[in-house]
Parts: C-alpha cells; structure tokens; sequence
C-alpha cells in the first residue's frame, strides 16, 4: 500500500507516546493526519499460469504469473525468465513446443519461491500474537537449521541451487510452532 501525505502543519512521523512495537494495525496512532485519496492498495497474493505460452505469444515476467513482493525477486524473476525464452528461441526447435522446458523450470522456480515468500511473511508480516517468538525462532535455524541456510542461499543465488528438502514446508511448520 503507498500513501502520501502532504502535511499543512509540521508534525513529527514518530510520537513518543505511542507503544513500542507498534504495527501497522494499529491505524488508530493515524488519527489527525490530513488523508489523501484515493488510496491503492496492491494484493501480495500470488497468481501464475502452468503454461505461459500458446501459438504466437510467450508470458515472461509478472504476466506469466507474480508471487509476493515480500523477497524483492520480481526483476531476477522476469530476467531468468527472458533468458529461458531467449535460449528456446535459439533452439531451433519447433514452436510453440520449444517453450515445455521453459514453462516446467518457471513452474518449479516459482513454486520454490512462493514457498519461501510465504516463510518470510510467516516470520516477519504476520499480524499474530506471537511475533515476537517467530522472529527468535528464525534467528534460532538461521545458527542450528541447515535448510534455513539452503532456503536463503536459493531466494538470493536461485531456487535451483537449493535443494528441494528446503522448499518442502518444514520451515514454514516449524515457524508456525514458534
């Protein structure tokens, strides 16, 4: 969500009177600042397509299908992408065929990287009760969990060079049991 706000007296962003560990729910801390509207909001849910080709047109980047901006991968995301196009236009295999091998990596890739979007909301977006112990919890596998190590090797190096085990969901249950 952006919102602006232009100010027509100065007044500090942070008050000192408002808890510690304020969040974003907490919309009453809001209340006498000058809105501005309309106000957008853009979904961090996830939509992708199992085939993104047909005859005449290949889908890369977010129109083939976009997962929260949570781990900052939409460019990495688009680039691999136009990569894998490029090479299976070099090919020279029959089209629309030549894009199969695209359209299964893009499929895993980005089911890898949801999985680790959805830990990373889990652990540091979540409105619950116990976030606090959730952001322990990672601190904790970040120094005793070698999938962890594996998980954020493959968000930052490519999902491919971490292996499957790491994207299975056992972080993520590990992280709700926090």
């Amino acid at each position: 969500m952006y919102y602006a706000e232009p100010r027509r007296s100065p007044r500090p962003l942070w008050n000192a009177n408002w808890p510690q560990g304020s969040t974003s729910t907490q919309v009453t801390a809001l209340i006498g600042w000058d809105n501005v509207g309309p106000l957008a909001t853009y979904p961090g849910d996830d939509t992708w397509t199992d085939r993104p080709f047909a005859d005449g047109v290949v889908l890369i980047g977010d129109a083939a299908g976009y997962n929260s901006p949570i781990i900052g991968e939409g460019l990495s995301i688009a680039l691999r992408d136009a990569r894998y196009v490029r090479d299976a236009l070099r090919s020279g295999e029959a089209l629309p065929g030549a894009f199969v091998p695209y359209a299964q990596e893009r499929l895993e890739r980005m089911r890898r990287l949801r999985t680790a979007a959805t830990f990373m909301a889990t652990t540091f977006v979540d409105d619950c009760a116990n976030r606090p112990a959730r952001r322990a919890k990672f601190f904790e596998m970040m120094q005793t969990e070698p999938l962890m190590l594996a998980m954020m090797g493959g968000m930052m190096g490519g999902p491919e060079n971490a292996p499957p085990e790491a994207f299975d969901g056992r972080l993520q249950r590990a992280m709700l049991a926090a």
